[in-house]
């Protein structure tokens, strides 16, 4: 298998919060579009969250102390 398809892979079933699944999910749910049209800055949102999904998602409650 070659990486790019491993890559590939990766990407398709990554957490990316609550239950959802994929680049393109998280695209969706997250910023209303498909992955190949996100800026680059949403990229990096994007690549950045299966490190962390409850952590780092856009939508996430912020509860002030």
């Amino acid at each position: 298998m070659r990486k790019d398809e491993i890559i590939e892979l990766y990407l398709n079933v990554a957490p990316y919060g609550g239950n959802l699944r994929g680049v393109e999910a998280a695209s969706l749910a997250y910023f209303g579009k498909h992955a190949k049209d996100l800026s680059l800055g949403e990229a990096a949102l994007i690549a950045g969250l299966p490190q962390s999904p409850s952590r780092y998602r856009p939508k996430r409650t912020v509860i002030k102390r």
